[in-house]
């Protein structure tokens, strides 16, 4: 088996995929590291779904995948935020946007991603996991749990918030826990949802609608960790009642398609991103609330942001794994990444807050925002991450 690389990636989530496939196009060889291949991760139909935005979709549209996947994803048109029946909506179109980006079936996109991988002459997928790593000058060494050994300039920890390659790298994490959860499940419905996200500010946590084709959407429901197993329980028809209930009947007649899915609601990030001849990617560095839909989108943000720095060192004849190109990295990320992690932070506690006083200057502050032609157009802009990225191979 071949045992040196000019990366090795270690994790197989959608963010170390979409890397190695990127980095494969600029004829780097790549190690992806990955115990867990994707039939043996999710079930088809568990109802996670991820809205992917603009920014993020141009590392998807630079695959030949987007028409195989485009059929099973919702367009997102529309942004409508519901506060207590007063309803304000935010239109891509403003923006010169068809629309703000796509609603991606998450177990669907990881198995085409892996599909496309294994057939790339220059990634190699390794059922396997790493034990331990050692850096130096010229490159780093990681011993696999199977006994090889591989080698490469730069090591990739992407293998998610309970990374082994973190701890291991002695980088601490800041966590806070809200004692909240989120229950997924996808959704068929009576009436059309016109390519609308339609998200519920309610005492608990946000409830929100995404669409999918063919009169479906899943619903990202957070709560107080009370409540879900509760409803988990519950009969299909009760569960439906209820869904039903607190959607105002907005799509109509309701019926529960999938199972539903518990996912604890937890933020994480640590103060760098690096260590010798290491950067971290997605959520081994991050964890953010499913909130405004930042989680996978910061991820993919890291993608482009390491693709840049890797285009810049080759432009160069840099080491890719030489301390100067990390620390680029690192400044390019880790401010974004503690201001996202905050303002999530914050949106959360403001949307799930039962101060009434919070709740007012909430709704105030979404009407002032929606009024203001200007200050809606920037509050969009910002939520779609809009820079001029370059995702062309150099």
């Amino acid at each position: 088996m071949k045992s040196k690389f000019d990366i090795i990636i270690s994790g197989g989530g959608i963010p170390a995929l979409l890397l190695a496939l990127h980095a494969a196009v600029r004829n780097y060889t790549i190690a992806l590291i990955e115990p867990f291949p994707p039939e043996d991760v999710l079930p088809p139909a568990d109802g996670r779904t991820a809205a992917i935005m603009q920014e993020g979709m141009a590392l998807i549209n630079e695959l030949p995948i987007w028409k195989e996947i485009q059929k099973h994803c919702g367009t997102l048109k529309t942004l409508c935020i519901i506060d207590r029946g007063e309803a304000k909506s935010f239109n891509a179109s403003e923006l010169g946007f068809e629309a703000y980006g796509y609603n991606v079936p998450l177990p669907l996109f990881r198995k085409t991603l892996w599909g496309l991988a294994d057939k790339d002459k220059n990634i190699t997928l390794l059922q396997d996991k790493i034990n331990s790593h050692q850096s130096g000058p010229a490159h780093t060494e990681a011993a696999l749990s199977s006994g090889h050994k591989l080698e490469a300039a730069l090591l990739v920890a992407a293998d998610g918030r309970k990374s082994t390659l973190r701890e291991n790298a002695g980088i601490k994490t800041l966590n806070r826990d809200y004692h909240q959860s989120a229950l997924t499940c996808l959704l068929k419905h009576s009436k059309p949802h016109n390519d609308t996200s339609t998200e519920f500010h309610r005492t608990g946590g946000p409830f929100t609608l995404v669409p999918l084709p063919n009169n479906h959407s899943s619903l990202v429901w957070m709560m107080p960790h009370d409540e879900p197993e509760k409803i988990k329980q519950a009969r299909k028809p009760d569960i439906e009642k209820t869904i039903q209930i607190l959607s105002e009947n907005i799509l109509g007649a309701i019926e529960l398609v999938s199972g539903t899915s518990l996912w604890p609601i937890v933020t994480m990030h640590t103060n760098t991103l690096i260590a010798p001849r290491m950067v971290l990617l997605a959520e081994t560095a991050h964890v953010v609330p499913p909130t405004g839909a930042q989680g996978l989108n910061i991820s993919l943000a890291d993608v482009i942001a390491l693709l840049t720095c890797l285009d810049e060192a080759k432009e160069t004849g840099s080491d890719i794994g030489a301390k100067a190109v990390l620390l680029k990295y690192e400044r390019r990320r880790l401010p974004d990444i503690k201001t996202r992690v905050l303002g999530t932070q914050g949106l959360n506690e403001l949307v799930k807050t039962k101060n009434s006083l919070l709740q007012n200057i909430r709704r105030a502050g979404l009407s002032f925002t929606h009024g203001m032609e200007p200050i809606r157009r920037l509050a969009m802009k910002t939520g779609l991450r809009t820079k001029n990225t370059a995702i062309n191979s150099q």
